[in-house]
């Protein structure tokens, strides 16, 4: 018998479970999408009925937090399970990897810890032999042959507001070795249109690529959904605050961003030296005066709506004000964090920005296109939209 869902009723039991540890026999070394389901039914048993998982965005080689990301949008390859992957259901892990890639499985699946760097390697030399079949045999024959190169198709349009600009700087980033995107070439990174299309022609795989591993991802993700809802469990997610200073949106949006400033928190009686990030603020006045307002942060909301049922909004406090330091100039002569800012100054202005911003967030969060792409037109929410909670403080609070 269904169980009832935790949308319906007042209060409910959940975990908080990072991802990557959920790791299985059948997982290459990571806890990956495929191993959601099991995980839920465990807990089900228990009545439990929801999990909330760390935020899914991609990170850098030589980072570990998701809360500083490659981009806002997309799903991190590395949580992608090989064993459904229709492309590689012809071939054995020998027949991809090799025998010195079969060993390095096999190492990176024994460790106690993960390791990120060869779990990368290893899912990225399966993937682009997926890729390759999925080109000759999908996408060669057409949409009009191939139901999965149709499905492939929707999905990059339905994905078009984030999608192209998110693999041309992946591909552009692999190319230079994954130097920020501030070391490219002048062209490169002032986005010179004509620069831009001779990288599409010159890495058109590459670009493919990263359009085809978030397909992946996105199809397991839905599928691993369907299966907890069965269940009666929710997917809850996490919105980060901000996300990387070398990133996709960046790059792309910069003027939305201040690159002259770090985000950070005062210091308290915790800290006595305070808390510095080193990412890019929102310039809240070119944000808001865009048509529609906080479009970027409306665009996040609403694809974070396509693929959770709930999800937290982290350091809600700073988007009421977000306190923030020369990011050249840091810190002092003694290595002290200098004191910093906030951003509105006044306690007034605070309130009524972060209503602001959290309202279009809000608004944001329940719209959905047919095909679960989101839009960014209306202002108020459907009454089925996913809930943003916060365990951040409130907004008159550091």
């Amino acid at each position: 018998m269904p169980q009832t869902t935790s949308s319906s009723v007042g209060r409910v039991a959940g975990v908080t479970v990072p991802l990557f540890s959920l790791r299985s026999e059948q997982s290459w070394g990571i806890g990956e999408i495929g191993d959601l389901p099991a995980f839920a039914a465990f807990i089900a048993k228990a009545g439990i009925s929801l999990i909330q998982v760390l935020p899914l965005n991609e990170i850098s080689i030589g980072n570990t937090s998701p809360y500083a990301a490659l981009s806002a949008f997309g799903i991190d390859p590395m949580f992608i399970s090989l064993g459904p992957v229709v492309d590689l259901q012809h071939l054995s892990t020998r027949d991809v990897l090799g025998a010195s890639g079969v060993a390095a499985l096999a190492a990176a699946k024994k460790r106690a810890t993960i390791d990120y760097d060869a779990v990368r390697q290893l899912k990225r030399k399966a993937l682009v032999a997926g890729l390759k079949r999925f080109v000759e045999h999908e996408l060669a024959a057409g949409a009009g042959k191939s139901p999965r190169a149709r499905a492939f198709l929707e999905f990059c349009d339905a994905q078009r507001h984030w999608l192209p600009d998110y693999a041309l700087y992946r591909a552009i980033k692999d190319a230079h070795q994954g130097a920020a995107w501030w070391q490219w070439e002048d062209p490169l990174r002032e986005r010179d249109r004509a620069a831009l299309r001779a990288v599409q022609a010159r890495h058109a795989e590459t670009i493919l690529y990263y359009e085809y591993v978030q397909w992946l991802a996105h199809a397991q993700w839905a599928a691993a959904r369907g299966e907890l809802k069965k269940l009666g469990v929710e997917l809850m997610g996490d919105l980060p605050f901000m996300v990387d200073r070398d990133s996709a949106d960046v790059w792309v949006h910069r003027g939305e961003f201040r690159m002259d400033m770090s985000v950070g928190v005062p210091a308290d009686q915790f800290d006595e030296d305070g808390q510095d990030w080193g990412l890019p603020p929102y310039h809240w006045r070119i944000m808001a005066a865009g048509d529609p307002d906080f479009a970027w942060l409306r665009r996040r909301a609403a694809y974070s709506a396509t693929l959770y049922d709930r999800f937290r909004i982290d350091h809600l406090v700073g988007f009421y004000r977000t306190y923030m330091r020369p990011y050249e100039k840091r810190r002092d002569a003694r290595g002290k964090l200098v004191p910093g800012t906030f951003d509105p100054p006044t306690e007034p202005e605070q309130l009524a920005h972060g209503e602001k911003v959290i309202g279009a967030i809000m608004a944001s969060a329940g719209e959905r296109g047919p095909s679960s792409s989101p839009r960014t037109s209306a202002r108020s929410p459907p009454t089925s939209a996913p809930r943003c909670t916060s365990s951040a403080p409130p907004a008159t609070r550091s």
